[in-house]
């Protein structure tokens, strides 16, 4: 299953310093093996962008952080390794609204292009 996470900067003017900080410093600090309930796998985040002009300008403070988790649903996340990066993090002060568990229904692409042949509404294959 995976965990989502969305944080939110306070401002549009730290995103690159978080994202940075996220990439070089938090990201490896997380605690990724086994705990008593359960097994970080996998981290990812995302960082949200402007898809129009109209978009406001500050949509870029918005991430997700996406935690593949084995275990008990766990609503906290994952701990951080290095109480000096957790100082840093909590510098940022990002509002973190856990988004629920989400399961893989299937996952269509890999590295080769699609992973089974697809059906048409008729029943046959596209290819």
């Amino acid at each position: 299953m995976t965990i989502i996470y969305q944080l939110t900067l306070g401002s549009h003017l730290q995103a690159d310093s978080f994202e940075a900080f996220a990439e070089q410093r938090y990201l490896p600090a997380l605690h990724t093996g086994a705990t008593r309930s359960g097994q970080w796998r996998p981290l990812r985040l995302l960082r949200r962008s402007r898809e129009r002009d109209s978009d406001p300008i500050d949509l870029d403070r918005q991430f997700l952080l996406l935690v593949d988790w084995s275990g008990v649903p766990h609503m906290q996340l994952p701990p951080v390794d290095d109480p000096v990066v957790q100082g840093l993090f909590e510098t940022f002060a990002p509002n973190i609204v856990r988004l629920g568990c989400f399961s893989t229904v299937e996952a269509l692409v890999n590295d080769q292009g699609l992973s089974r042949s697809p059906i048409n509404a008729s029943g046959g294959s596209f290819e």
